[in-house]
């Protein structure tokens, strides 16, 4: 993997097709809290899960293109189905790092035998190669289920992840597995982090949540590691769509991720500063 450029005033680069990478941002901001970082939303793109691989590898090359363009020192695909999709090619057309996301499967292995496990992913994520190579190396002797959720990613971009209508899809797409015993649950999609309390809530306290978020996030302090940091925190959100509203919505979702994960409302009025970026 290619070296990070020094110099902590260009930003750290993160895209995802809507809202779901907030999630992997978030985690950045918690554990890298003085950086420089720029946030972009597919959104006019969205869902990357229903589409073709090759449509998709395409539109995210493209992404990824602007990203590197616009100066960025690290790319983070944020996204897991992107991820399957693009990064090996990403990584070969770019001289800077580039962290992309795979369902948790391994995390969700270690130190078990015999557990069911259910994998929660959008249907393009669960079809790829790279996900059939995680399952041939880490299934073991657990019982791997697999829970592809058309649908969701919409339902969260459309109406956020604190609507209603959330809540009555994960019953609609959780239904056949009510007399399975689950052992973990396995979030392979970023948007599903942001509702990982439904999803508690939804499967109970018995079963253990896992996604793949902190493995990123590690790969990523690991690359940042002998950097130093800047004084500030600076956010730049930009998103592909055509609805003004678009970056106050992600800013929000932002805002209350960082404070679920302890983030104080007064630090973030007097620590992190936010831009926008037009398209």
């Amino acid at each position: 993997m290619a070296g990070v450029t020094k110099g902590s005033e260009r930003p750290i680069g993160i895209f995802d097709s809507g809202l779901g990478g907030l999630s992997v941002l978030a985690d950045l901001i918690v554990e890298r809290p003085h950086d420089h970082y720029l946030y972009y939303a597919d959104t006019h793109y969205a869902p990357y899960g229903i589409k073709s691989r090759e449509d998709l590898e395409k539109r995210v090359l493209e992404v990824a293109d602007q990203l590197v363009t616009s100066g960025i020192r690290l790319l983070v695909i944020a996204c897991n189905t992107a991820t399957s999709a693009a990064v090996e090619t990403i990584r070969k057309k770019t001289a800077i790092p580039v962290v992309g996301m795979e369902p948790a499967l391994k995390p969700a292995v270690v130190g078990s035998a015999g557990n069911t496990i259910l994998v929660a992913a959008t249907p393009l994520t669960l079809r790829e190669k790279k996900f059939a190579s995680l399952m041939e190396q880490w299934r073991g002797s657990n019982r791997v289920l697999l829970l592809p959720c058309p649908g969701l990613v919409e339902i969260i971009e459309k109406e956020g992840p604190d609507a209603s209508e959330v809540d009555e899809k994960l019953k609609t797409l959780v239904a056949p597995y009510e007399c399975e015993e689950i052992h973990r649950l396995v979030l392979g999609c970023t948007h599903y982090v942001l509702i990982r309390h439904k999803w508690q809530q939804l499967m109970g306290d018995n079963v253990q949540l896992i996604d793949g978020n902190k493995g990123t996030l590690r790969q990523v302090m690991r690359l940042l590691q002998e950097e130093g940091n800047p004084a500030e925190t600076r956010v730049t959100l930009k998103s592909s769509s055509l609805k003004p509203e678009t970056i106050e919505h992600m800013q929000h979702i932002l805002v209350k991720q960082l404070i679920l994960r302890g983030i104080t409302e007064d630090f973030i009025q007097q620590h992190i500063t936010f831009f926008t970026e037009e398209e």
